[in-house]
């Protein structure tokens, strides 16, 4: 069966309403990442799991806030199974702390081209979050395209920046994907989904 729908949660917040998207889904995926990570332990989630739900988490980000796996609980994962799960999902639903993104209708696979979208300032820890997230998508072989809003143009404006900002805006640049700045947050870039940070 192909996957239905992925959900990336960067929010615990949001952790209820990804639960309530999933509901009778037969084929679906959640990923847990940055505070995402802190529901790894919610009932819920757990209930949702034991009914056969994959559910992943970032091990990175759970291990940086000292949570340990827990049996019955999200698998400790890699930006890998976010990225592919991300490629693969008929439907992906992103849910980063911002807006909430919804690319029901676009096609999966290799090639899908994905826009991550920047929208606070650039030493924000969630610039940081999207950027990793911008390398793996183009590790699964996706198309990305990192949309620069007027809070996070310091971005580019120079190379004062954490060294995992340097390298991975230098490793998306070698790789060929494109950073496009725009105007205004309204603006919109020609992609299969959108990922806003």
């Amino acid at each position: 069966m192909a996957l239905e729908l992925g959900i990336l949660v960067a929010d615990a917040g949001m952790l209820g309403r990804a639960l309530d998207l999933l509901r009778n889904v037969d084929e679906a995926q959640l990923f847990l990442m940055d505070d995402g990570v802190l529901a790894a332990g919610e009932p819920r989630l757990r209930a949702a799991i034991d009914d056969g739900l994959d559910a992943s988490l970032c091990a990175m980000d759970a291990e940086a806030r000292g949570l340990i796996g827990v049996a019955g609980g999200p698998r400790f994962g890699s930006q890998w199974d976010h990225a592919t799960m991300v490629r693969d999902a008929a439907r992906v639903v992103a849910m980063t702390g911002g807006r909430i993104d919804d690319s029901d209708g676009a096609t999966p696979g290799l090639g899908r081209r994905v826009a991550i979208r920047l929208t606070r300032e650039a030493r924000d820890p969630k610039i940081a979050q999207a950027l990793r997230s911008a390398v793996g998508y183009a590790a699964a072989g996706l198309s990305v395209i990192v949309v620069v809003e007027p809070p996070a143009r310091a971005l580019l404006q120079h190379d004062e920046h954490a060294p995992a900002l340097v390298r991975a805006i230098a490793t998306l640049r070698a790789l060929g994907h494109r950073f496009v700045e725009v105007a205004a947050t309204s603006h919109r870039v020609s992609c299969d989904l959108e990922v806003s940070w």
